[in-house]
């Protein structure tokens, strides 16, 4: 996808750390080599076979304790076994409510050894679960949601945390129950309350509810299906935008990058002009021309671009940031201005 900046790295190597095209395993791996996290101690109730558990945990309609961890041992892993894994109010609470305790490790944070299914397996876990240290303990359902995350922040109030999530499912359980055997509007509003007490980023990802509040309003009082149409219309525009960029700029190999970035700023601009597209779908083209430019320095050419692209989106999460970047370029090129205009001073003559 040309113009999702995150997956562009073999054409923007000058640009490493929006370009570099790094799997989320590698990250977590690399991290946890700079924290020197480490595993907790393996034991025979925790599984080590994380689809097949899940599956058994959908199956029951239950949860599970999601660990995923490093090798070996040190401080934040001894922390979490010794204050909470090994306690006996810990194993108390997983039996008392029929919890599944599922372990994932990462091994060795350079990768090696790691077989391509087993990395990509071991993705789908870190992006699910948003891990972003380690050790990472969760309260899951078999959809991924976490009810409840214990890591080395909150690891002495590991119990607290837990059952906090156990109430927060009963009560989240409880609207579902109370929804579905609602009818009209009472029902899309017992939905509606599911829905807000999700965290926002899980609001439209939890399965099947959603589906259920647009089915049973056919008005969209809620305007759930007209968001979700446009997301779609989203994802459809910009996948016609890759492609259409892709085959404009053509076979980029043994390219020089100067000429591949200039192919693709060319490119955007033609397609910018030729279709209306989506504000969001708009603010990344604008936003991927005025990068392309900055490559070149063309500061002029590029402040230009940012504002369109904040023009273009102004709400956009990363809006402020471009227009921070704006300022910042444009104080550059005063300073600059300024400094070319002093005079050079001359040697005296003696």
């Amino acid at each position: 996808m040309i113009c999702d900046l995150g997956i562009m790295g073999e054409r923007m190597q000058k640009f490493p750390d929006m370009y570099m095209k790094h799997s989320v395993y590698t990250w977590v791996t690399i991290a946890a080599l700079a924290l020197a996290v480490a595993g907790c101690e393996r034991k025979s109730e925790w599984s080590v076979d994380y689809d097949g558990t899940m599956k058994e945990v959908a199956a029951q309609d239950g949860l599970a304790l999601v660990l995923v961890d490093g090798p070996g041992w040190n401080a934040p892993s001894v922390q979490l076994s010794r204050n909470l894994l090994k306690s006996q109010e810990f194993r108390e609470f997983v039996r008392e409510n029929r919890i599944r305790l599922i372990e994932v490790a990462i091994p060795d944070p350079r990768g090696r050894g790691v077989s391509p299914k087993r990395a990509e397996e071991l993705d789908k876990v870190v992006l699910r679960y948003d891990v972003h240290g380690l050790p990472h303990l969760a309260l899951s359902d078999s959809a991924g949601f976490s009810y409840a995350v214990v890591n080395e922040t909150n690891a002495r109030e590991g119990m607290r945390v837990l059952r906090e999530g156990m109430e927060f499912r009963r009560a989240f359980e409880t609207k579902l129950t109370a929804a579905k055997a609602a009818q009209g509007d009472e029902r899309v509003g017992l939905l509606m309350q599911a829905r807000e007490m999700l965290p926002e980023n899980w609001r439209t990802k939890y399965p099947g509810l959603d589906d259920a509040i647009i089915e049973s309003d056919p008005e969209d009082k809620t305007g759930l299906k007209g968001m979700r149409d446009r997301r779609q219309l989203f994802r459809d525009q910009l996948e016609e935008l890759n492609k259409e960029a892709d085959k404009r700029m053509g076979d980029l190999k043994g390219v020089p990058q100067p000429e591949a970035l200039q192919r693709l700023s060319t490119a955007l601009i033609q397609l910018s002009r030729e279709k209306t597209w989506l504000p969001e779908v708009q603010y990344r083209i604008f936003k991927t021309i005025a990068i392309c430019f900055l490559s070149e320095k063309r500061i002029g050419e590029a402040q230009i671009w940012l504002q369109k692209a904040v023009d273009a989106d102004p709400e956009s999460p990363d809006a402020e940031n471009l227009r921070k970047e704006i300022v910042r370029l444009q104080k550059g090129e005063e300073e600059k201005k300024k400094s070319s205009d002093e005079p050079v001073s001359q040697p005296t003559e003696k």
